[in-house]
């Protein structure tokens, strides 16, 4: 089971680019901020590099 919107439950979701000071807030916390694609909400969740590859979901999509 890959990552879901905490809101919808939707796979489709996207990272948002680490610069500045998301890069630091990802450094410090782990959490890495995504927004869903369906209800457009906006979440913190695990970095998902920290996670083993075949854990990773194939759905999520860097936010520019």
């Amino acid at each position: 089971m890959g990552m879901e919107c905490p809101t919808c439950r939707s796979t489709l979701l996207m990272i948002k680019q680490k610069k500045g000071l998301e890069r630091l807030r990802c450094l410090f916390t782990g959490l890495r901020q995504f927004r869903c694609r369906d209800c457009d909400e906006k979440f913190r969740a695990p970095d998902r590099r920290s996670q083993p590859r075949d854990e990773v979901p194939h759905s999520v999509r860097h936010v520019a």
